[in-house]
């Protein structure tokens, strides 16, 4: 597990693609059964972010992640947030 974590951390962009497939392609062939079977495919991605970002930078990579999830971050954030979520800040 050791070598797992210390690869993630020195390339988090090729541990985020692999647990991105591993956790969103085994779901997929449940879909010809049924397509709600294969709806917490669509989580697989958002799931590994969280994950390569708790492995690589700690508690602040996925703090920072989730603040920069609802699309308001930055400098810009009064002109290219969006009307909803300016009512929720």
């Amino acid at each position: 597990m050791n070598n797992i974590t210390n690869f993630v951390k020195r390339h988090p962009l090729v541990g985020y693609f692999t647990l991105a497939y591993a956790l969103t392609w085994p779901w997929i062939p449940l879909v010809s059964v049924s397509p709600l079977w294969g709806f917490p495919a669509v989580f697989g991605p958002a799931i590994a972010a969280i994950i390569v970002a708790a492995v690589s930078e700690g508690r602040t990579g996925v703090k920072d992640l989730l603040d920069g999830a609802s699309g308001c971050a930055g400098t810009l954030s009064p002109w290219v947030c969006p009307r909803s979520s300016r009512l929720l800040l």
